[in-house]
């Protein structure tokens, strides 16, 4: 009999798949996502837990731990809650979703685009149709041919141009074939044509941020 408990116990464990299982109740969270926001003290700390990110350091400078389809589980799952500014470190989740933007998964960077939407800024809510654009696969070419970014002003415009180049940075890396990489790289490359030269100094940021290089310091640095 004893052995029979032992056989069940391990084909339970067998059959158990905890990526789906994790999956599941993730998305269940999100379906029931007031209490995610009510247990948001004890979630938030959990994922930077998974992810190895210190939530009281800049966040822009590290690379989530995290397996890629499991990330976006959870950011689809932020994407969910309405009042983000109430979450535990919420200051930290936001410079987590402008970091990933600028990746070069487009999933991911569907879901932390969909992250800073439930900030709910005026700026970039009324421009959310033409930011989605970009990450279409049929619409984005004639949305990077329209898009003038020396035209973005008002007082937001810094906001709007830091996250659009972070977005076009991710899709200037984004590898889906060598002819169409080319390509792509070369019409954003156009888009980028009427940055100015600061606005232009964050992709050269961007393009440091692997190598742990700071621009600033080493400006600073320069100036003494």
């Amino acid at each position: 009999m004893q052995s029979l408990t032992l056989l069940q116990s391990r084909e339970t464990k067998e059959r158990f798949d905890s990526a789906s299982y994790e999956s599941q109740l993730l998305t269940t969270l999100g379906e029931a996502s007031h209490l995610t926001e009510k247990h948001n003290r004890i979630l938030v700390p959990y994922f930077f837990s998974l992810v190895k990110i210190d939530p009281s350091t800049s966040t822009t400078a590290s690379r989530p731990a995290l397996p890629k389809q499991k990330l976006v589980l959870w950011l689809t799952l932020f994407s969910k809650l309405s009042n983000p500014k109430a979450l535990h470190a919420t200051s930290a989740l936001r410079n987590l979703y402008l970091h990933l933007l600028a990746h070069p998964l487009r999933p991911l960077q569907r879901a932390a685009l969909d992250c800073l939407f439930t900030y709910k800024s005026p700026a970039l809510t009324s421009r959310q149709d033409q930011l989605r654009t970009l990450f279409d696969d049929t619409r984005w070419r004639d949305e990077l041919t329209n898009l003038d970014i020396s035209a973005i002003d008002g007082n937001d415009a810094d906001e709007v141009v830091a996250v659009i180049l972070r977005m076009l940075f991710g899709l200037m890396l984004e590898k889906k074939g060598r002819g169409r990489g080319a390509d792509r790289r070369a019409a954003v490359l156009g888009a980028l044509g009427s940055c100015t030269e600061e606005q232009l100094g964050l992709l050269v940021d961007l393009m440091l941020l692997p190598l742990g290089v700071d621009r600033s310091a080493h400006a600073g640095e320069a100036e003494q």
